[in-house]
């Protein structure tokens, strides 16, 4: 009897680490309980080159395993195969490509984000640069990140108006929402945020998702803040004379408290 106990527990425990190596495995990326955390853990990352870490903030794995294809469609209300969002979830085959769309889409980001903080031409909108031998000789020494070592941040803000009015607060607690749905995600929160970098000073904007308790970064940009302070990944110029009367005059706009990082 006890010898048959011990082989039903062998056989047991065999199934179990059989069906436990099927099941997907999904990579740990770091957890961050508040915005403000990951926005600083993506400057640092920015900072010092690591552009695996920043990536991780992202956690494309956990957005495009949550990723709802026929609520994103139904928010837009229109589609063509030329968007640049995945593919239908509901087909397994697309599913591994899912993630590289995120991931190509995030790199592309963290190039913008790198490069406008060093050039002002050829980044925004459908702006062009005309090419010549000078500018291809001298274009990868102006954008390299190891100019970003001294990056850090100055403040993290809120864009969204302290004294907005109610029926305006409930319009964009709803967009917030149903930009948050197709992720599956339990919130999207917005952060304009001030950097200083060799004694200039820039100002940018993040969108985040919440899953659970965890903040992972979702876009470069705000959909409240002004189109010179919204397109992805860019940041914007502001004279080191009136940097802080810039944010302050935009946080007024479409702002609300400051939070000052840790340390600062």
């Amino acid at each position: 009897m006890r010898a048959f106990f011990f082989r039903f527990c062998a056989a047991a425990f065999a199934f179990a680490f059989c069906i436990a190596m099927c099941l997907p495995v999904y990579a740990s990326e770091p957890q961050f309980d508040t915005p403000e955390a990951v926005i600083e853990a993506f400057v640092v990352a920015i900072a010092q080159n690591d552009y695996d870490a920043a990536i991780a903030l992202f956690d494309a794995e956990r957005v495009s395993r949550e990723y709802d294809w026929e609520a994103m469609v139904s928010r837009i209300r229109t589609y063509s195969a030329n968007f640049e969002f995945p593919a239908p979830d509901s087909i397994p085959a697309f599913q591994p490509l899912n993630r590289r769309v995120w991931e190509g889409r995030i790199a592309t980001l963290l190039y913008r984000f790198s490069a406008s903080f060093f050039l002002t031409d050829g980044l925004l909108g459908d702006h062009y640069t005309q090419v010549d031998e000078a500018w291809l000789s001298t274009y990868a020494e102006r954008i390299d990140p190891a100019q970003l070592k001294n990056l850090r941040i100055v403040r993290i803000g809120d864009p969204r108006p302290a004294d907005a009015d109610d029926e305006w607060r409930e319009r964009v607690n709803q967009m917030l929402i149903g930009q948050a749905k197709p992720y599956g995600a339990d919130e999207k929160l917005e952060k304009l945020v001030m950097y200083e970098l060799d004694d200039k000073h820039f100002v940018g904007a993040f969108s985040l998702l919440r899953y659970g308790d965890a903040w992972v970064l979702h876009n470069l940009h705000s959909s409240i803040m002004p189109m010179g302070l919204s397109v992805s990944g860019v940041v914007s110029t502001i004279p080191v004379e009136e940097a802080w009367e810039y944010v302050a005059d935009k946080l007024e706009e479409g702002g609300g408290e400051l939070f000052l990082p840790r340390g600062r």
